[in-house]
């Protein structure tokens, strides 16, 4: 957010010229990369839930089948 801040405000741009668009991108570079392991886990927390609906699922079908 606050790369994107940054960028926006036309103010910070032109106060600072291309030193200014690179620290934003910069922020905006720092929050990607922190963001990731978040992301990595929760797909991880994802798959597990699935895996264990479909094993429940697996095992509700063997039941009423029988």
């Amino acid at each position: 957010m606050t790369g994107h801040g940054l960028i926006v405000s036309s103010y910070f741009t032109n106060q600072f010229g291309i030193k200014g668009i690179i620290t934003a991108a910069a922020c905006i570079a720092i929050g990607v990369l922190l963001s990731l392991p978040t992301k990595i886990y929760l797909t991880i927390l994802l798959m597990e839930a699935e895996k264990r609906y479909l094993k429940t699922q697996q095992k509700h079908l063997k039941t009423k089948s029988r």
